[in-house]
């Protein structure tokens, strides 16, 4: 048989038809699937009895209730509670998902020195002890004049306490707390108050005008069930919920909200004084209740500063038309109760001018201590001990701390790396992490300590801190601990030469909320609840706990009177308000410039570690925002000169990125949204863990107001 070049076209062309046809082919992708998703590298779920677990979720500070479904004593899946009064049946995806981060691939085995190079982040390991002796050589041989500082990323808890009884000991030591909002807010209305130490509370659950200026109340601003019964009220004839949203930013709040203001970045404080004008000027009789009692000099400051806040010149400052700042103002000071919250945003905190502006609002619009506004919430007793003072990062010196230990994993950006390096010492220092992932900080330090992973220690969890009553769990362990893993109590039971152990320490707060007598202590299996003073010792309360129980505090319903400070004890306020109603919106700069706003995910998802199997919505789908994409107007782009899915390069005084351009047209012109939350399952390129290279310190300052950024094509 002669074989012709005919011939063998003829044979390849049939044989390529009939694969097509042929089961082989696709059965082989179909095993080649099954292989790779069952390989020796999956965690398997073994065989066993099939029982049920209950837990509390510590990923963030809500505290959900969690039901386990577990095998062999092994949780494989996890849903919420739908009885526990608490979660009411809410739980996030990164929450369903929690007990795969023991399995993540970017956990550490054990303590490693971390290596930096050009473009890698890299572990060495070394045994603990090793890891200890190095930590305890850095802590007495350091100088003199040099201090020690701990970076808490969750403040509350009983380990902060012990931070605080450690760093007191030291001279000096610092006790540093993330710059947050909250943070913020309480300052502001201490000073409007003049009473230290408040503790506040929204009560959006009785709200019936909120105002939120960058607030990301409907993406994991607070928990899950708080998220879904707001959404629930606006469309509720008997408790209805108005949301007026103020951002520069185009966010799922914006989107979700009745009414976006998209406000020019920076002029968050405008806004506020120019509503103020507006109730104070409509509406005489609702501010002369509060005005009526301050003193003469404060008053007039107040008045004269509002003076340069007409609804003419906030319109030209903001770019939001006079008109509906009239109806805003009218819906603030008539659809009663309302309230003004700012900030949230895991990007980082809204400048103390502006929460000082906003607690003047809340006062005037009596907000302040009444049902649907910003009330008293009662606080978790701490043991009777000589504690360090709480500090944020700015408040340390330059050049001041040789030894640094940051404890677990960052919530928001405002702590970023930018602004802690300053703070070390030139001469030389040691920093330590105890995150159990490899995080934008943690790859910045020099030893990691890997804590334990979620649900494989007893963890304290204190609440929603947005909440206005009080919480107190135990995140209830559901796995085993890995050997390599480290608690912190370990490590300043090492530096301290004491031998105090976790449990033992919760006991004891447990006790000091059993002294009190207040407050109810709900179960997750039936949503039960018993008085506290039900509980005969501590000892009980705390089984209840490992069950799966929490104890909320009684909320406080009386607001103690104070003489109101609207302008606060800060120097020179008016002529910093002042200074606010100069300019215009920007936008309009040279081709290639831009306002460059940060975003960044506000939910358990901030810490930047979360499930594989969740790459789909928070990686793969850009559902979420990744540090890759550059969000556009489209005719912002055009005079850029870049087009949809162009690589280009942004450019700030602080550094440069390389992005992918995504248009929307949703966006406002002439201003740019980037993403600097860490993103999920990172390759370990210390490119991927630079943090918030193009924005320097505006994350400690005011995100919302940007930097000027240069954009062009790659």
């Amino acid at each position: 048989m002669q074989v012709t070049r005919r011939g063998l076209l003829k044979f390849a062309g049939a044989s390529a038809a009939g694969i097509l046809f042929s089961p082989l082919p696709w059965k082989l992708l179909d095993d080649i699937a099954i292989w790779t998703q069952t390989g020796p590298w999956i965690p398997k779920v073994p065989r066993g009895p099939l029982t049920t677990a209950f837990s509390t979720c510590a990923l963030c500070p809500g505290g959900c209730a969690v039901e386990a479904r577990c095998a062999g004593g092994i949780p494989y899946a996890m849903r919420a509670a739908v009885r526990h009064t608490a979660g009411r049946g809410a739980l996030c995806p990164v929450g369903m998902t929690g007990h795969h981060l023991a399995y993540h691939p970017l956990r550490l085995s054990g303590a490693s020195v971390i290596r930096r190079t050009s473009d890698q982040v890299e572990t060495d390991s070394l045994s603990t002890q090793e890891a200890f002796d190095r930590i305890l050589g850095a802590l007495n041989t350091r100088p003199l004049a040099t201090g020690v500082a701990v970076i808490d990323q969750r403040p509350g808890r009983t380990l902060s306490g012990q931070f605080r009884a450690f760093l007191a000991q030291q001279s000096p030591g610092y006790y540093i707390v993330p710059d947050d909002d909250r943070l913020r807010m309480h300052e502001a209305f201490s000073n409007a108050c003049g009473k230290d130490g408040l503790s506040l509370g929204f009560d959006i659950e009785r709200t019936a005008t909120l105002l939120t200026i960058g607030t990301p109340v409907f993406d994991g601003w607070t928990r899950p069930a708080r998220t879904a019964a707001l959404l629930d009220r606006r469309h509720d004839a008997r408790n209805p919920l108005k949301l007026i949203h103020a951002d520069p930013r185009r966010t799922r709040t914006s989107v979700l909200a009745d009414q976006w203001l998209p406000i020019a970045p920076g002029s968050e404080t405008a806004l506020v004084l120019g509503l103020t004008n507006i109730v104070m000027r409509d509406h005489p009789s609702l501010a002369a209740r509060y005005v009526a009692d301050l003193h003469t000099s404060d008053r007039r400051g107040m008045l004269d500063v509002l003076s340069l806040f007409t609804p003419g010149i906030v319109a030209k400052r903001t770019g939001i038309p006079v008109d509906t700042l009239e109806k805003v103002g009218s819906a603030l000071a008539h659809r009663k109760p309302s309230m003004v919250i700012a900030g949230g945003d895991a990007a980082g905190p809204i400048d103390r001018d502006t929460h000082q502006a906003v607690a003047a609002l809340n006062i005037l619009l009596g907000s302040y201590g009444t049902p649907g506004g910003l009330l008293h919430r009662d606080e978790l007793p701490m043991p009777a001990t000589k504690m360090a003072a709480i500090s944020t990062i700015g408040d340390v010196p330059d050049g001041s701390i040789s030894l640094l230990i940051i404890d677990g994993e960052e919530m928001t950006c405002s702590t970023c790396w930018e602004s802690i390096e300053s703070k070390l010492s030139p001469d030389g220092h040691l920093v330590v992490s105890t995150s159990p992932f490899l995080t934008q900080l943690s790859a910045h330090a020099d030893i990691v300590l890997p804590s334990p992973a979620p649900y494989e220690t007893a963890a304290e969890v204190v609440g929603d801190p947005t909440d206005t009553v009080v919480s107190l769990s135990i995140s209830t362990p559901l796995l085993p601990r890995k050997q390599g893993s480290v608690e912190p109590i370990e490590l300043l039971n090492h530096l301290s030469g004491e031998s105090l152990a976790m449990q033992t320490l919760l006991k004891q707060r447990i006790a000091l909320v059993h002294a009190r007598g207040r407050g109810m202590i709900a179960g997750y299996q039936d949503g039960s609840g018993h008085r506290l003073s039900e509980f005969a010792s501590a000892d009980e309360i705390w089984s209840a706990f490992i069950e799966g129980a929490v104890w909320t505090s009684p909320p406080l319903h009386e607001t103690p009177a104070h003489s109101y400070t609207l302008l606060g004890h800060s120097p020179n306020i008016v002529d910093r308000w002042a200074a606010r109603a100069e300019g215009e919106p920007n936008g309009n700069g040279a081709d290639g410039q831009v306002i460059l706003l940060p975003t960044a995910s506000s939910d358990a998802a901030s810490c930047g570690r979360i499930s594989p199997l969740m790459t789909k919505i928070y990686q793969e789908s850009e559902v979420r925002p990744t540090r890759a994409h550059l969000v556009l107007h489209p005719d912002t782009g055009r005079r850029c000169g870049v087009d949809d899915g162009d690589q280009a390069v942004v450019q700030t005084e602080s550094g440069s990125r390389h992005v992918t351009i995504r248009f929307s047209a949703s966006l406002m012109p002439g201003v740019a949204q980037l993403s600097i939350g860490p993103d999920p399952n990172v390759s370990g390129k210390k490119s991927e863990f630079a943090g918030s290279d193009v924005f320097g310190n505006t994350l400690s300052q005011s995100p919302m107001a940007g930097v000027t950024a240069i954009v062009r094509r790659a």
